[in-house]
């Protein structure tokens, strides 16, 4: 090779570098069932250390599990029951492996289907089968793709609903409902799945990671042989008033009234 060829060989070969070096590299998807070698370091959160995370007083992490773990009475002795433990119409609480939470907070707790499915626990007495209620619940839930896509939902005993609150972020949450005194006997967190209203599944699902939760306080009140779940909760929100939210409500005003003004047309004249 001459000189003149090895000099535009090394010129194009440095052209190239400088432009692979300037293109942006791929944006990870930071979805619950990501590899964690696509996950960017600021997507590894979610766990009790986590600064939004309440210490309710007592706290439950799902890391000491093996993965395909099943949760039903293994927490009996804090007053909590998950899954089939708690009723034969919940489905199965097993614990996951989630790559989109840092190390060491990778095994989370998910229903069935996995990622998909809620996760369904009671408060019940430790020592005895009766209800107990919580006055504070609480669990870290992600990774939510999508604002109004997981959910955490308390009920009383007879099943009625206390409270619910859903993610308004993206990304790994502590979802919690703090009542005026213990209440909370049955709860519900999940993915959307099958939600209503505009409470949508999220793109690759969630789990829960930390639960917290206050001292369970027994009641006098026996528990049943069968506990029927309670429905979920219906996420209720505001119009957009953003650009397209406004253009969305402009085009239903004039469609509005374009019918209004057909019907006023249309109307036979008065006697």
């Amino acid at each position: 090779m001459t000189g003149t060829k090895l000099s535009l060989a090394l010129g194009a070969l440095c052209a190239w570098a400088v432009i692979a070096s300037a293109a942006p590299a791929p944006s990870p998807h930071p979805s619950t069932r990501a590899s964690a070698s696509r996950l960017a370091p600021e997507y590894l959160s979610g766990c009790c250390s986590d600064p939004d995370v309440k210490n309710f007083g007592l706290h439950i992490d799902f890391s000491p599990w093996p993965e395909d773990s099943e949760m039903t009475t293994q927490y009996r002795s804090l007053g909590i029951l998950f899954g089939k433990g708690a009723s034969p119409y919940a489905s199965h609480a097993i614990v996951r492996v989630d790559y989109a939470r840092q190390i060491g907070c990778t095994h989370v707790l998910s229903g069935d289907p996995s990622f998909s499915g809620w996760e369904y626990f009671i408060f019940a007495d430790p020592t005895q089968p009766r209800w107990a209620a919580v006055q504070n619940v609480g669990a870290d839930v992600g990774y939510c793709d999508a604002a109004n896509s997981s959910f955490i939902a308390a009920y009383d005993v007879n099943g009625n609903l206390l409270e619910a609150k859903f993610n308004d972020e993206v990304g790994f949450q502590f979802l919690s409902i703090e009542r005026p005194f213990a209440e909370i006997c049955q709860v519900l967190v999940g993915d959307c799945y099958g939600g209503s209203g505009v409470c949508l599944p999220d793109p690759a699902g969630t789990a829960l990671n930390c639960l917290s939760f206050s001292p369970p306080v027994s009641l006098g009140r026996d528990l049943p042989e069968s506990i029927t779940l309670p429905p979920p909760p219906i996420v209720h929100v505001a119009p957009a008033t953003g650009p397209l939210g406004l253009g969305a409500l402009g085009l239903l005003m004039a469609a509005l009234a374009a019918w209004l003004l057909g019907r006023r047309r249309a109307a036979p004249p008065r006697a």
